[in-house]
């Protein structure tokens, strides 16, 4: 199974300026897109990404949360780990006056994590048998 890369402090720093350039690049590159006739659907296509990326990203880091605390193991699979650290990121982000930002910071690093996960899967070397 493929993991987000999150496991250390400078890992999770690492995905959270690439989930910010990517937070701030990707409507950017859209709305230029949409000006050129020929590039609309692609800005279509690549909104709808961003889209299902930033709801994504508060269960990627949530993922990874319950992991730490519960490891996934032969006899809780993977759900365990995943429902605490989703009860976690909720209650982390519904406190008041620091819930906000809690959930800003959890999107940026969960945005880029999802970003180099899919960036790792795109370029992996290509191994072959021979």
């Amino acid at each position: 199974a493929r993991h987000a890369p999150l496991g250390s402090g400078r890992e999770a720093l690492l995905s959270g300026g690439i989930g910010f350039l990517a937070l701030v690049a990707t409507p950017i590159a859209a709305v230029i897109l949409v000006i050129t006739v020929v590039g609309l659907p692609i800005a279509f296509i690549a909104f709808g990404l961003w889209l299902i990326a930033l709801y994504l990203a508060h269960i990627v880091v949530a993922r990874h949360v319950g992991e730490m605390i519960a490891p996934t193991g032969s006899r809780t699979g993977t759900a365990l780990p995943l429902l605490i650290g989703l009860a976690i990121v909720i209650v982390a982000i519904n406190l008041p006056f620091i819930g906000g930002i809690l959930s800003f910071l959890i999107t940026l690093v969960g945005l880029g994590a999802l970003v180099r996960l899919v960036h790792r899967g795109m370029f992996r070397p290509q191994v072959t048998e021979a």
